[in-house]
């Protein structure tokens, strides 16, 4: 819609790369408490400087590896990026605090402010503005106003102290059950902006477009059970296997489907962008789905699991993966890989770590009715 674009195709994947990697549950101990309990108040100090630690950990670990890492970013997109992941992050913390409050009213007003504000450097930029500029400019205002929103639900100050450091190592295994939610999420995206730069844009489109089945997903099976996960968590999840499962079925057969055709149908509708669209959005949407069915499980571990155990199964899932890659590159396979066949082998992948989940955590719902 407008020159340069194709800022969002490198934006928006790393931004939010960078935000799954660092989410590690530093709220576990708050939000397990009751307001008015004793220790309450101190939990939350501890949260908000594990909180504040961490977003500023974050923030120098991804401007250094964006300045001195090869990659060619100009210094605008680096800038842009990383008030995008502090966006982001304040929004993911002021919709977990209004989702445990059930303030259902403004979490949609937050996650429809945080995707819609990238239509106004758009729309200013259609009025002869520069895109990149405007993008900063709106961004900046839009991270002023989560702060200030943050500060006001949460009713919590940034500080930096000890206890903050204390609950990020005591918390930091689940460090690298982030990065497997990252990797499911982004690294495909990426992957098809270096091999299919041509589809790029209609691929994170769509992608984008069918991530909505996530949040009907949430809104409808997570969000308003916040607190009921928290304290019984594998109860909750007994009581909702069967509609997970009934959910698997389609999902998986769809991702073998489009393997077994991906490369014969690939050739008639490359070249027409409206076939190519039609053909992405079921296969999107069995990739959003699988993402939503494993993401919940790997938050449902850590209101109970073991952290060694927990790191172990994360090590088991990373491990799985890897060989998959290796595989693909030790055979060349990965550099004639048809398009549809990335999400149908990331929802094969997927469907592999919710088993060693399910197995691992859940096996007496699994096996029995």
């Amino acid at each position: 819609m407008v020159s340069d674009g194709n800022i969002l195709i490198l934006l928006l994947p790393v931004a939010m790369m960078a935000l799954t990697i660092s989410s590690i549950p530093v709220h576990l101990d708050y939000f397990r408490s009751h307001a008015g309990e004793s220790g309450h108040a101190r939990l939350g100090r501890h949260y908000v400087a594990a909180l504040s630690w961490l977003t500023l950990f974050s923030l120098t670990v991804l401007s250094a590896a964006l300045i001195l890492l090869p990659l060619g970013f100009e210094p605008l997109l680096i800038a842009a990026i990383c008030l995008t992941f502090l966006i982001e992050k304040l929004a993911d913390e002021i919709s977990r605090a209004l989702e445990y409050r059930k303030d259902f009213v403004k979490w949609f007003l937050v996650q429809s402010l945080r995707s819609g504000w990238f239509v106004l450097p758009i729309a200013a930029s259609m009025t002869g503005a520069d895109y990149k500029q405007t993008f900063i400019a709106f961004s900046g205002l839009i991270l002023v106003f989560m702060v200030l929103t943050f500060l006001r639900v949460s009713g919590l100050r940034p500080q930096l102290s000890v206890e903050g450091l204390t609950l990020i190592h005591k918390n930091l295994v689940f460090l690298f059950g982030s990065f497997l939610t990252a990797a499911y999420l982004q690294l495909p995206r990426l992957f098809v902006s270096k091999v299919f730069p041509e589809q790029a844009h209609i691929y994170l489109a769509t992608a984008q477009l069918c991530q909505s089945v996530t949040i009907v997903f949430n809104v409808r099976y997570q969000i308003p059970y916040r607190k009921l996960i928290a304290r019984r968590t594998k109860r909750f999840q007994q009581l909702l296997w069967p509609t997970m499962r009934r959910l698997l079925f389609p999902v998986l057969s769809l991702a073998f489907l489009y393997l077994i055709g991906a490369g014969s149908v690939l050739a008639t509708v490359l070249q027409k962008d409206i076939w190519l669209i039609a053909l992405l959005i079921p296969i999107m949407i069995a990739d959003t789905l699988m993402f939503a069915l494993l993401t919940a499980h790997l938050g449902y571990i850590q209101w109970f699991a073991d952290k060694w155990s927990t790191f172990s199964t994360y090590l088991i899932c990373m491990g799985i993966s890897s060989m998959l890659a290796l595989t693909l590159v030790s055979i060349g396979l990965w550099q004639t890989l048809p398009l549809f066949a990335v999400p149908a082998l990331t929802i094969i992948m997927g469907g592999t770590w919710l088993l060693i989940l399910i197995l691992r955590y859940f096996r007496r719902p699994f096996l029995h009715d």
